[in-house]
Order: structure tokens, then C-alpha cells, then sequence
């Protein structure tokens, strides 16, 4: 996490404050998808289900994902802290705003690691969201439960 945000303070400093101003706290946490983060603006924490370094994900990719992660969950905070809160209407549009921080983050990584940020890079697709959207507490603590204790089974 130092070397993410070392990155992000070297590449984008304007969305480095801004990760330092909204998170206070960055955390581990097994949540219902891998890999995903969420941000809780009451304690401004940004917990994190961190990815196993693999052949799949070598560390620089894994840097330059929880520096990406960073900014769009700061961008949360952001936008939070301006009071428009995450409503069922504004949802779609927030994220989408967030995936375009993180990809003006991904576009001045270019310059240094083009690379990378091609293997960053990703297009907004509300699609992606639609499972945590419309998702029960129930079903995501048994998504949860399952990934805790069935860890070397999943893919």
C-alpha cells in the first residue's frame, strides 16, 4: 500500500491530496467480491479485499490497482463531503464519475509507465456495480462468509 501510494503521490499529485485529505483509514477486509473496495464516509475508511500477488497479478500491477482504488474511493469521499450522498438515483452517475478520476490518473501514469496503464485502463460499465446495487445484507454476508471460510476453494 506505501508503494501505491508513493506512485500516486509521484504521478498525480492533485488526486494524491485528495486521498490524503478523504481517507483516514485503509483497511483490510474480506468483502463479498475479490478484490473490491468500499469507502465509509462516518470514519473515512476505505477497506480494501486485497489480491494475492499470482502470475494473474505481479506487483506492479497490484500497485498501480490499489493506487487507482485509492483515487476512486477518495473520489467517494469527495463527493460525499460536498453532501450528495449514494442514492439508488445517483449511484450510476457517482461511480461513473470515480472511474473517470481513476482514469485521469491512469492517463498521467502513461507518461511513466505506459504499460500499466494499458493494463489499468477500463471503460465505465454500470453493469459491473449491479450486483452490490441490488444485493441483500443476507447475500453479502453469505458471499462473505463463503469466500472466509472457503478460501482455497475459490477461483
Amino acid at each position: 500500500m506505501l508503494a501505491a501510494l508513493q506512485l500516486l503521490k509521484a504521478t498525480d499529485p492533485t488526486r494524491y491530496a485528495r486521498v490524503r485529505r478523504r481517507l483516514a483509514w485503509i483497511s483490510y477486509e474480506t468483502l463479498a467480491i475479490r478484490g473490491s473496495a468500499e469507502y465509509h464516509h462516518a470514519t473515512g475508511r476505505c477497506c480494501i479485499d486485497f489480491l494475492e500477488q499470482s502470475p494473474e497479478y505481479d506487483k506492479e500491477f497490484l500497485v498501480g490497482s490499489y493506487a487507482s482504488t485509492l483515487v476512486h474511493e477518495a473520489t467517494h469521499g469527495e463527493i460525499e463531503s460536498r453532501g450528495i450522498h449514494y442514492t439508488p438515483e445517483l449511484r450510476s452517475r457517482i461511480e461513473h464519475l470515480c472511474v473517470k478520476q481513476e482514469q485521469k490518473f491512469i492517463k498521467r501514469l502513461a507518461n511513466t509507465h505506459p504499460d500499466l496503464a494499458r493494463s489499468l485502463h477500463y471503460e465505465f460499465d454500470a453493469s459491473n456495480w449491479e450486483w452490490s446495487w441490488k444485493a441483500t445484507r443476507w447475500e453479502r454476508l453469505q458471499k462473505e462468509m463463503k469466500r472466509i471460510f472457503f478460501r482455497n476453494e475459490q477461483a
